[in-house]
């Protein structure tokens, strides 16, 4: 909502994991904390709130927090191989049409960008008059 316009901080966004990390839930977490403090090798869940501030800060900062970054807002799933290729089959039958992309050791979960480009008798573009017809059935 900050590339939106919505607001200036992602604390004034109330719907955001900023505030799950911030003041984090005390049942039904959507992060593990435990894990994340180990992954950054950070020694406290204080200590890695307080990282994460700083983090915040740094990305609004920089003129270019604003552009949006397909990788996090057009893909599924951003992580190894293996997590990525479980999501994928976790989708089933939803991640039919989906690729499984890596480039240095990060791969993703993404639609390919035909999936939302229709293509009529050659051209982009939505449903003409000349792709429907009239059903004739009586009852």
């Amino acid at each position: 909502m900050v590339r939106a316009g919505v607001v200036a901080h992602p604390s004034e966004w109330p719907f955001c994991g900023y505030h799950e990390i911030q003041n984090p839930r005390k049942r039904y977490s959507l992060i593990d904390y435990d894990g994340l403090i180990d992954l950054f090798r950070i020694g406290s869940r204080e200590e890695f709130k307080e990282i994460y501030k700083g983090w915040v800060a740094e990305a609004l900062d920089k003129e270019k927090c604003l552009e949006r970054d397909s990788r996090w807002t057009e893909c599924i799933a951003v992580r190894s191989e293996g997590f990525v290729r479980d999501v994928k089959e976790k989708l089933g039958p939803k991640a039919m049409w989906r690729e499984v992309a890596g480039v240095n050791g990060s791969y993703e979960l993404r639609e390919t960008t035909a999936a939302y480009e229709p293509v009529f008798d050659g051209k982009k573009g939505g449903l003409r008059q000349k792709n429907a017809f009239v059903w004739d059935i009586s009852i």
